[in-house]
């Protein structure tokens, strides 16, 4: 980036399946930045809080703690069964999440880009210069859910459901809205737009 162009501030959300972190990804080569990664930041902490690896075993059992490690894949699967669980899981995961998030790219002198598909249900739109909502028609995002995840149908289905119950697509001046129903070149294509 010159170093006369002011530092850009980006967040990119979108459900799962939409393609956030393959236009957030793309975002960061184009401005020759960091992305910084709000799933793989969560686990991160989630293993390394001991306070918290207790409260998840209270809440959902003590399989979902095998020694020092979460077992997410247990964790995921008693969430993701019903919206109270999952209400149950942020209540103890978000506001401390959402706190170390703030540290690593508020604090930041230089342009970033926070790929976390949960920004419009932390209410965090102002930590940004532009918000991206990345989207794609249910069945689309399903069947690539499914080609990653391997899971069946009907889990995907029921994940995704729950997600979009928590979270109303975003909307307002501060959002920028891609379609991501076509081929990688298209999605590259839509960089600009947002970067306008």
């Amino acid at each position: 980036m010159p170093p006369t162009e002011r530092p850009r501030r980006i967040g990119v959300a979108g459900y799962m399946g939409a393609g956030k972190s393959a236009f957030a990804n793309l975002l960061c080569r184009k401005l020759g930045t960091r992305r910084v990664d709000a799933d793989a930041e969560a686990k991160q902490f989630m293993e390394s809080d001991e306070s918290l690896k207790k409260n998840l075993a209270r809440a959902f059992g003590p399989d979902v703690v095998a020694g020092s490690t979460i077992n997410f894949t247990a964790l995921g699967r008693i969430v993701f069964s019903s919206t109270v669980k999952m209400r149950t899981l942020n209540g103890l995961v978000h506001p401390p999440l959402v706190r170390k998030l703030r540290d690593l790219v508020v604090s930041s002198t230089g342009s970033y880009v926070l790929d976390a598909a949960l920004i419009p249900l932390w209410n965090i739109e102002d930590w940004f210069d532009r918000c991206v909502w990345v989207k794609a028609t249910s069945p689309l995002r399903l069947e690539r859910v499914c080609a990653v995840t391997r899971l069946p149908k009907e889990i995907v289905r029921r994940r995704m459901l729950i997600q979009e119950t928590l979270m109303a697509e975003p909307a307002g001046p501060r959002w920028k809205t891609v379609v991501n129903e076509g081929t990688f070149e298209n999605l590259a294509c839509s960089v600009a737009a947002v970067l306008d």
